[in-house]
């Protein structure tokens, strides 16, 4: 069974999914984002570098900081 996800909107730390399901239709959910991902999204705000080498910097930090 394949089950196929899209955002429809993200509030604060809470992502709102619409998510096709075979079988029993369209449904919606409420995920929580997980700590990588919120790390990721607060470091890459406060960053001003390009962003190919913001992201390189946020995940070796992220990396660093979970040790």
């Amino acid at each position: 069974m394949i089950v196929t996800c899209r955002v429809i909107r993200q509030t604060g730390d809470i992502m709102e999914l619409e998510c096709d399901i075979p079988d029993l239709g369209t449904t919606k959910r409420k995920r929580k984002l997980s700590a990588y991902n919120e790390f990721m999204r607060e470091c890459l705000r406060r960053r001003t570098e390009p962003i190919q080498e913001r992201f390189k910097i946020c995940a070796e930090e992220y990396k660093r900081n979970k040790k």
